[in-house]
């Protein structure tokens, strides 16, 4: 970087504009990059030259491809209309580009050939294939397309020329073309088209990513165990496919597995708990059974008590007995 102090405005000027050299070749006599130069000179305020002027010193220095094509107007006229070359062939046997002869064309006023007289003309030198020799009635074209099964790449093969020629006979005579979902079917059937899924997709990429809450979605093929815990696009949270391979079975919607740390993305079976009800909201499974079983002994505890209220000399027939005396007293009473 520090030689592109080395050059004064005094000699950028001389280079530039009294040998009329280029940026490109004062960068190589200094030996640093373009970019050093052109920062040289706007720093010097040296204007640069415009681009017609750049292209007439390029052409006279023999730089410029264009010095190559010394054609006038009435040679160019005789290349492309009387020997009907095309612009690529006249620029071929010239050494230069097409666009510039198209250029050239352009600047000498004479009129180009549309696209079909280009066709047209290719056809008859022999540089193309007409489609029209493509001598196909609609019954051939059709058995081939629609019985046999052939696709129209497969029918241009058999005639020597490409799949184009052959939709634009078929537009012509009236032969639909088959849907995507029927040309899938037929590949299929053919053995030409394997309907690659899964792990045997060429984008594949694991399997795995992260959905819009943080979580991270597992895909899983239709014949996994726990593919009914799946989404449309068959994609599974993987903290509730853990949970469920641990207990075996896929999970009901009302068993949400919580992080215990929060971390939506460490999905450690440590750090994992089932809870019962909305996620975040719902108790855990693990302190939901001790509630119950803290209320079965209650309810055990009560059912001993009663029992040890009741005399052991009485027994159900005589408390029945008495309860029905009783009612007998109260309904006599009451008459």
């Amino acid at each position: 970087m520090a030689k592109r102090y080395e050059i004064t405005a005094e000699e950028l000027k001389d280079l530039y504009y009294g040998k009329n050299m280029s940026l490109d070749m004062i960068a190589k006599i200094k030996q640093v990059s373009c970019s050093c130069i052109s920062a040289a000179m706007i720093r010097n305020n040296i204007p640069r030259r415009s681009d017609g002027d750049g292209l007439r010193f390029a052409w006279e220095q023999g730089r410029h491809r264009v010095l190559k094509c010394k054609l006038d107007a009435t040679q160019l006229d005789d290349l492309y209309n009387r020997q009907s070359m095309s612009s690529c062939q006249i620029a071929e046997t010239l050494g230069v580009h097409s666009t510039t002869i198209l250029g050239r064309l352009q600047n000498f006023g004479i009129s180009r050939r549309t696209p079909k007289e280009n066709q047209q003309l290719a056809v008859s030198s022999g540089r193309r294939k007409p489609w029209s020799k493509l001598a196909l009635s609609h019954d051939e074209l059709h058995d081939l397309y629609w019985n046999k099964n052939k696709t129209a790449k497969e029918i241009g093969k058999l005639y020597g020329t490409s799949e184009n020629p052959v939709y634009r006979k078929m537009k012509l005579l009236g032969i639909p073309t088959r849907t995507t979902v029927d040309a899938l079917k037929i590949g299929r059937q053919n053995g030409k088209y394997v309907h690659r899924v899964g792990n045997l997709a060429p984008t594949w990429k694991g399997g795995r990513t992260i959905d819009g809450s943080g979580y991270v979605l597992v895909k899983l093929q239709h014949t996994d165990k726990y593919f009914a815990m799946c989404c449309k696009r068959g994609y599974v949270r993987e903290h509730r496919l853990i949970i469920a391979k641990i207990l075996g079975r896929p999970l009901e919607k009302w068993e949400q597995p919580h992080h215990r740390d929060g971390n939506k993305l460490n999905n450690d079976p440590s750090n994992l708990e089932l809870r019962i009800g909305n996620h975040g909201k719902g108790a855990s499974l693990k302190s939901y059974e001790e509630e119950l079983l803290k209320r079965l002994a209650e309810l055990y505890s009560e059912n001993e008590a009663l029992k040890k209220s009741i005399q052991p000399d009485q027994t159900a027939g005589n408390i029945i007995g008495e309860i029905v005396a009783n009612g007998k007293e109260i309904q006599s009473n009451n008459s």
